[in-house]
């Protein structure tokens, strides 16, 4: 795990890591986190806190509204993708292409 926390400070450092020791590196950080939700799933399922059943009441009846939906979903889309420009800008074409 140390490995991990290590390879993600050389990345910090713009120090050369070894990819194949990255690869490793993010499989089991991967499965930490997916052992980690199904945790907090099962934790929920046993004992329901109640800002759940409150969220899921008012998810049911927001979702009644099917217009209602398509545009927030829609804003939701093109805010995040805003949101993100900074890590992630529009791509440059690597090739020419003429159509």
């Amino acid at each position: 795990m140390f490995a991990v926390f290590r390879q993600l400070m050389q990345l910090m450092d713009r120090k050369p890591v070894d990819p194949e020791l990255l690869k490793i590196n993010s499989f089991f950080l991967e499965l930490f986190f997916w052992i980690l939700v199904v945790a907090l799933t099962a934790l929920f399922l046993k004992w329901r806190p109640r800002w759940i059943t409150v969220f899921e009441r008012l998810m049911v009846r927001f979702s009644r509204r099917r217009f209602a939906v398509v545009v927030t979903m829609g804003i939701l889309a093109l805010a995040l993708r805003l949101a993100t420009f900074p890590w992630n800008p529009v791509p440059t074409p690597g090739i020419h292409d003429e159509f």
